[in-house]
């Protein structure tokens, strides 16, 4: 702060007293140069003549001040409404209770201090009577000291708890989890948070949902200033706000202005955040589990329009927000998630079990709060008759207990007289010293005494740490029968459990820790307390907080005494609790160079925070594993090796046991590799492979969850998950290969195939059903026709099916040639049947004289021999023929006669059957039969076309001497023809182009119908519905992350606004895909272009042409 001002002053010897509507101050100093102390702190001042130049030193941030950093450009946050998260002021808030500690604390808290006037007026006497005045200084300072003891006595209310009821414990317990939240690396406190509307302000703020203004907090053990008291009282202060948790009420101070909440209207709510820190401010407790940039695009990566643009860490925080009905407002944000948990679980115990302190200056000892749960019998040491504990097991008869104290074990009994019988795992005797010197408090000593007959259910002499030896003897009675009854009564205080829970860490951390050979009872005690955790762990928020802790360290131990290898994690839910086997054994295998097997590193991306695992992998657990486990052999082999850190395994754990304290562990030479970036990079990106190739079986499982693990759900399994399958795909499996024996391929009708695939409506399979068979058998590497894929007809039970072997990579949907092929094999076996007759010749004359025309794949030719296979087997219709070809015009018929006798040319060689064959197909094409020899004679002899451009005879340069030009053979009479010949592929593309039209309808016109009445065939067939395009023969490039398939479908949408499900079905079927999952994926590709669906509506489909638009483009 810089200002100039006129002073006034009053000069005593050296000092000077500065007087101003502020107040006093005090300065020295010489001319022109002064240091001082006022109302507005300390400054340094310098000047002459009156006008002075004043700077401060060491002030305070001013209210309005940022409390840190801020990484958002002002435009963004400008543009932001923010609601105030800090709930009513402490001003407002009302006393909770008729007690007059609030109100003692706000009259102390108000009343102004006379030290400092008392040292001004000694200072200034002193100045004015010197040279004596050193006297009077010294005199002055018992007088100083008195009235600061008068002040602090003035301004402080003294208050004394007594800490020997059932609720110390409680307290005591939120006492460890505040000083565990206090050893945060940061504590903020939310002030104000406003969401992010519009898609800009997200994309110029990191792509986050809202804002937050927050502040730093801390933690202290101190309490107020103004309040004296017998325990330490654990707060947090954050802008001069202050919350203090006393044993009866949380305390709030603002400006020396208090209020209190009470516990029992407390609600208090726990969630873990994710939240764009500044770069270079992560604390090191907290997990990172990604990051982002400060202005992203809408897919999420960074917008390079920005020159600076920071990467940011986005970190996972722990919120805890405290509240109540009258307006009390406290959200906190916490670094470490553990202990924000912990805290918040002593909170929500101390709401539960509020405890009545006396409102006065010196507390009396709080009377016990009575027990509304049914109790024993008054004279015995049985509980309540209704409660049905877990019987013990007693395999042995029962021991006296000696006076000499040993352990004894789960399989003895001992017996404490008077009847009394225990089960084993305590300690008992009559002398036992704890690690610290004292007794052991978990030491059942059978010379106490023993009141049975009023047994203290209630635990009213129970304390915070409890000892067998110090509660009384109807304490002892109530133990003991909570003991002999199986240690499982859930209305039990839960200080007899931690009584029992002592003895169980002795034994884990003394006994164990000093035998290993003892280790073998580690199982037996892990699940003792796993069992007690189970029953008491909901009611006791400090007990689940041990006992988990506790079970950690048994693992730990046990990790380090097996020999053998340990089992892989069980894949839970909660995936965040990582677990120590986990961690151990990946750190062993690094430790020993060996590489990570499959099933450890799909457990370590499971539970790694920074691994992605997506709806895929939680549906499909089973599968998601089996294909994680091939495609990571296929990449790593054995697996990838981890480099061993010098970060070493080791856990720290503090007893419930007052007597034992702290225990820190390691595991030898082990290295935690849990966290190492390199091994996160590979397995995030292999588990983003396998989730992309198991979501289109994801999404159709999570439409229909009831048919899980039938066939058609396979269907849509990756290849290699299909040849070990076991189920109803290994029975199909089996039943398919047995049908084929030594065959490639084997005849079948409809109603052997719907023996194992039944179809929904029971007579023929629908479109979608028939794509879903035809893309399982795929997976099996068979073919079958006839498949509505490439145009074939439905399977009905009656129909003839061909089963086929394929080649691997074979396509799913027909290529143009194909396509030509298909249509004329149809045709022609339609006219060579005319006869009656279909000879097995001259089906093979047709394939073979179609394969060379059109240039088929091995894979296609596979399939078109099936398909004439198909054709022998059934009875090729010949009614309603010539009505199907009448829908062609006369220049269609012509157009076709032209493309088959070109096709029949091509060779070059014109044989008699062929010109039996085309004079056939020309009669029934209705076109001229005699023209038939004179246009092959044209084909044959027409010259081929003239060039576009030059055309290159030989590249210039060195002639290529070639090869000696052989003698020409001789001819004789008996001679065969020359069997080569050259096909002159431009002509063929030429009329197939002009063709394309005719190919198409004549693929409507040979398809098979369906059953219908003799009226129906005789109509002609209808075309195709003019809502969506048909899939188009031209290869063509693909649209985003989007395979041929779906691109083509996106491209047949074009121009199309409101197609009904049934047309999008049928297009999606010429496809090769199934609708529904068609729909999802051309969606999601659609939410990435234009962050809209392309497809919306049930019945009748919507199209969005914006996100259309930006998928073409």
């Amino acid at each position: 702060m810089v200002g100039f001002y006129v002073r006034k002053s009053l000069k005593a010897g050296p000092f000077r007293f500065n007087l101003s509507k502020s107040g006093l101050g005090v300065s020295a100093g010489v001319p022109g140069f002064r240091v001082g102390s006022g109302p507005r702190g300390n400054y340094v001042r310098m000047g002459a003549g009156g006008v002075y130049y004043q700077a401060s030193v060491g002030g305070t941030k001013q209210p309005g001040q940022p409390s840190g950093p801020s990484i958002l450009p002002d435009s963004a946050s400008s543009e932001v409404v923010f609601e105030d998260q800090r709930g009513t002021s402490v001003q407002a808030l009302a006393p909770t209770s008729s007690g007059d500690l609030v109100q003692q604390l706000n009259e102390a808290g108000k009343r102004k201090p006379l030290t400092r006037w008392v040292v001004i007026a000694v200072v200034f006497l002193g100045l004015i009577t010197m040279p004596f005045g050193f006297l009077v200084w010294l005199l002055g300072i018992p007088a100083i000291w008195w009235v600061v003891q008068r002040d602090r006595a003035k301004r402080s209310v003294v208050i004394f708890y007594d800490v020997n009821d059932g609720h110390a414990r409680q307290f005591q317990a939120l006492l460890d989890a505040g000083s565990i939240l206090g050893q945060s690396q940061k504590i903020w406190r939310i002030n104000e948070a406003g969401a992010l509307q519009s898609g800009h302000q997200q994309k110029v703020n990191a792509g986050a949902s809202s804002l937050v203004g927050r502040s730093i907090a801390g933690f202290s053990l101190n309490g107020p200033r103004e309040l004296v008291t017998n325990i330490a009282v654990p707060g947090v202060t954050a802008d001069k706000t202050s919350m203090y948790f006393l044993p009866d009420r949380i305390l709030l101070s603002h400006n020396g202005t208090f209020a209190d909440v009470t516990y029992d209207s407390l609600r208090i709510r726990q969630r873990s955040t994710n939240f764009i820190e500044s770069p270079g401010a992560t604390p090191s407790d907290a997990v990172q589990v990604g990051s982002t940039w400060q202005y992203v695009n809408k897919k999420g990566g960074p917008d390079r329009r920005f020159k600076s643009n920071p990467v940011l860490p986005i970190m996972k925080y722990t919120e805890l927000e405290l509240d109540n009905a009258s307006g009390f407002r406290w959200a906190l944000q916490v670094s470490s998630a553990e202990a924000a948990s912990r805290f918040a679980s002593e909170l929500e115990s101390a709401a539960g079990n509020e405890v009545s302190i006396p409102r006065h200056a010196l507390a009396a000892p709080a009377a016990p709060q009575p027990n509304t749960t049914p109790s024993p019998a008054a004279h015995s040491l049985t509980p309540a008759p209704q409660v049905q504990p877990e019987p013990a097991n007693h395999p042995a008869p029962a021991v006296s207990v000696q006076r000499k104290a040993r352990w004894y074990g789960p399989e003895e009994s001992l017996d404490l007289g008077n009847g009394v019988r225990i089960p084993g795992m305590v300690y008992a005797g009559q002398e036992l010293t704890s690690p610290r010197g004292g007794t052991e408090p978990s030491l059942i000593n059978p010379a106490l005494r023993v009141d049975s007959r009023n047994p203290d259910w209630a635990g009213q002499c129970l304390n915070y740490w409890p000892s067998y030896a110090d509660i009384t003897p109807a304490g002892r009675a109530a133990y003991l029968s909570w003991l002999a009854q199986g240690r499982r009564l859930p209305d039990t205080p839960i200080g007899y459990v931690f009584l029992f829970m002592y003895g169980l860490e002795r034994r884990v951390l003394v006994d164990i820790a000093k035998q290993p050979e003892l280790a073998s009872e580690l199982s037996g005690i892990k699940a003792e307390m796993s069992a007690l955790l189970e029953v008491y762990g909901d009611s006791s928020g400090s007990f689940r907080s041990y006992a988990s802790r506790f079970i950690d360290v048994i693992n730990f131990i046990m990790l380090q005494a097996q020999d053998d290898s340990p089992k892989v994690p069980a894949l839970t839910e909660s995936r965040w609790d990582v677990p120590l086997a986990l961690r151990a054994h990946l750190g062993s295998l690094a430790a020993d160079g060996k590489a990570i097997p499959a099933d450890w590193a799909m457990a370590w991306g499971w539970f790694h925070p920074e691994v992605a695992v997506r709806t895929s992998a939680t549906r499909c657990t089973e599968e998601f594993t089996q294909l994680f486990r091939l495609r990571y052999q296929q990449r790593f082999g054995e697996g990838f090796t981890v480099r061993a850190g010098a970060s070493k395994m080791q856990l720290s754990y503090t007893t419930a046991n007052s007597q034992i304290g702290g225990a820190t562990m390691t595991m030898g030479e082990i290295a935690d590799v849990f966290s190492q970036r390199a091994p996160q990079k590979k397995l995030s990106a292999l588990f983003d492979d396998v989730t992309s190739e198991l979501d289109p079986y994801s999404r159709w499982l999570g439409r229909n969850t009831e048919k899980a693990g039938t066939l058609a759900a396979a269907a849509l399994l990756p290849r290699d998950l299909l040849v070990e399958a076991e189920g109803p795909v290994g029975d199909f499996r089996t039943w398919v290969t047995q049908k084929f024996a030594e065959h490639r391929s084997v005849e079948l009708t409809g109603q052997d195939l719907f023996e194992h695939w039944s179809p929904n409506n029971g007579q023929k399979l629908s479109k979608p059903e028939a794509v879903n068979l035809a893309t399982l058998l795929d997976g099996l590497g068979i073919g079958l026709e006839p498949d509505v894929r490439f145009g074939g007809t439905a399977i009905t039970p009656e129909l003839p099916v061909v089963l086929f072997h394929t080649e691997p990579g074979s396509p799913h949907s027909p290529t143009p040639s194909y396509s030509t092929a298909l249509t004329m094999t149809h045709l022609a076996a339609a006219v060579i049947a005319a006869d009656g007759d279909i000879s097995p010749a001259e089906l093979d004359h047709l394939t073979a004289h179609i394969e060379s025309s059109l240039q088929l794949t091995s894979a296609e030719r596979t399939r078109l021999h099936a398909h004439l296979q198909w054709l022998g087997a059934s009875e090729v219709k010949l009614t309603g023929l010539t009505k199907r070809l009448s829908t062609l015009t006369t220049t269609q018929k012509a157009a076709l006669g032209d493309m088959l006798v070109t096709v029949a040319a091509a060779d070059g060689q014109i044989a008699p059957s062929e010109v039996s064959t085309l004079q056939k197909i020309y009669k029934l094409l209705d076109l001229d039969t005699a023209v038939v020899t004179s246009r092959l004679h044209a084909a044959i002899s027409a010259p081929n076309p003239a060039a576009a451009g030059p055309v290159t005879v030989r590249q210039a340069g060195r002639p290529d001497p070639g090869v000696p030009t052989p003698a020409p053979l001789p001819l004789t009479q008996d001679a065969p023809p020359a069997s080569t010949y050259l096909l002159d592929s431009s002509t063929i593309q030429a009329k197939m182009a002009e063709t394309a039209e005719v190919s198409a309808l004549l693929g409507d016109i040979f398809s098979e119908d369906d059953p219908a009445s003799a009226e129906q065939q005789a109509q002609p067939s209808p075309a195709p519905s003019p809502s969506v395009s048909a899939p188009s023969n031209q290869p063509s490039s693909t649209i985003g992350d989007l395979d041929a398939s779906h691109s083509d479908l996106v491209r047949a949408l074009a121009g199309v606004t409101q197609p009904p499900w049934a047309d999008f079905e049928d297009l999606s079927a010429q496809h090769g895909l199934l609708p529904q999952g068609a729909m999802d994926a051309v969606n999601e590709a659609a939410l990435d272009a234009a962050d809209e669906p392309l497809l919306e509506g049930d019945e009748t489909l919507t199209i969005n042409p914006t996100a259309l638009q930006e998928l073409l483009a």
